[in-house]
Order: structure tokens, then C-alpha cells, then sequence
């Protein structure tokens, strides 16, 4: 088989636009297993789980900052649903919520105590 001058040039240039997006590729695997290696380790560093602590935070700064995927994409790739996420947030917002109210609570509390010069203790479960 014979090939002209311009195929054998196309297929050189694609040989080498191959071997550069493998080598991107390649490039973005190491980051990839580097960065789920270092969220393993701080998962048992701290024995908590903070994939699904800042996952809502994480989702809300990928649709602020206009990646060049879908939201529906990727909560494809994070096996959500829009639904499971916003349910979620709801019940955050209800905790933070509830959070407040104790807090003011425990201030009521401690305001009381030191007005009538007794000592305040708060315990931490």
C-alpha cells in the first residue's frame, strides 16, 4: 500500500497528538490517585467521613464557578440525585437551625448564672 506525502504527514501529526493526550491523561491519573489517597488518609487520620461532610460545599463551588460540565453530570459521577442533594441542604439548614437555637439557649443560661454570681459549666458530648 502505497501512502502520499500528506497522508503520511496527517498520520505522523496525529501519532504525536496521541502521545501528547496520553501523556495529559497520564498527568491527570497521578492527580487523581494522589488526591484520593490524601482524602483516604485524612478520613483516617481524623475517622470521619469528609467526603460527605463537604460534599455539598463542593457541589455549590463547581456550579458557582461554571465548570464546563453539567450539574447533572455530575451528580451522575457522584452517584446523587439533584433530590438526595437538595434533601440534604434542607436538613443541614434544619440542624444549623437547631444548632442556633441551643446556642442562644446556653447564652440565655450563662447571662442568668453570672448575674446571680454562680458558676457555669458546659459539658461536651
Amino acid at each position: 500500500m502505497i501512502e502520499s506525502d500528506s497522508d503520511y504527514l496527517k498520520v505522523v501529526e496525529l501519532q504525536k497528538e496521541k502521545s501528547n493526550l496520553e501523556r495529559i491523561v497520564g498527568k491527570q491519573q497521578i492527580r487523581i490517585d494522589y488526591y484520593e489517597t490524601l482524602i483516604e488518609m485524612i478520613k483516617e487520620h481524623y475517622q470521619d467521613d469528609i467526603e460527605k461532610k463537604f460534599l455539598k460545599k463542593v457541589i455549590t463551588r463547581l456550579h458557582r464557578n461554571k465548570t464546563p460540565y453539567s450539574m447533572e453530570s455530575v451528580y451522575r459521577e457522584l452517584g446523587l440525585s439533584r433530590q438526595a442533594l437538595h434533601q440534604q441542604c434542607r436538613r443541614d439548614m434544619g440542624q444549623q437551625t437547631h444548632h442556633k437555637h441551643l446556642f442562644e439557649i446556653v447564652k440565655r443560661m450563662e447571662n442568668e448564672t453570672s448575674t446571680n454570681g454562680e458558676s457555669f459549666v458546659c459539658i461536651t458530648v
